[in-house]
């Protein structure tokens, strides 16, 4: 369940109960910590360095607002990114609006790659390349897992689903 919608059995109870609607923000707080914590924990395994400089929370705006802020300190560095996974497209988006206000070709000087194949990831110049969910499947999931724990019923710990590269042609390809 915490890996189809990043909430526990517990907090969609408390969720159903309360009338505001604001546990979406809370859901997709939790749904971006857990997307940090194991990205992070991914580059860490596969000895990938990475910049804290540009991490962002997960907004097309604040990615767009640290490119814009450290870039300049990075492309005179030595340490100068081939290539930025943001950890949703709405973050790739705003890293491909920064790059081209920079004038830094997209994918000649950089790759970018999203997360969700949200619906205009294709609209964007270069057409993003992403990581596309299997939305329908999750919300089914995320039903029965719910209807499971009204019923009382004993759930799974996690669920893990495939998921599916979309190539569009915001990254470049490397001849190994």
């Amino acid at each position: 369940m915490a890996k189809i919608a990043g909430v526990s059995p517990s907090t969609i109870s408390r969720v159903m109960n309360t009338p505001e609607i604001v546990a979406v923000d809370t859901r997709q707080k939790v749904v971006n910590a857990v997307r940090e914590k194991d990205y992070l924990s991914a580059l860490k395994k596969a000895h990938v360095n990475w910049k804290k400089e540009l991490v962002a929370d997960f907004r097309l705006d604040t990615s767009y607002q640290k490119i814009i802020q450290y870039w300049p300190q990075l492309k005179n560095s030595d340490k100068l990114p081939t290539a930025i996974f943001a950890a949703n497209d709405l973050m790739a988006i705003g890293a491909l609006k920064a790059f081209a206000q920079l004038k830094v070709r997209v994918p000649e000087d950089i790759s970018i790659i999203g997360f969700d194949n949200i619906s205009f990831s294709d609209c964007t110049y270069p057409p993003l390349t992403t990581i596309a969910q299997p939305t329908y499947l999750m919300g089914q999931k995320a039903v029965e897992t719910l209807l499971k724990v009204i019923n009382k019923k004993k759930i799974k710990k996690s669920v893990e689903l495939e998921t599916e590269l979309i190539e569009r042609d915001s990254v470049s390809r490397w001849e190994v």
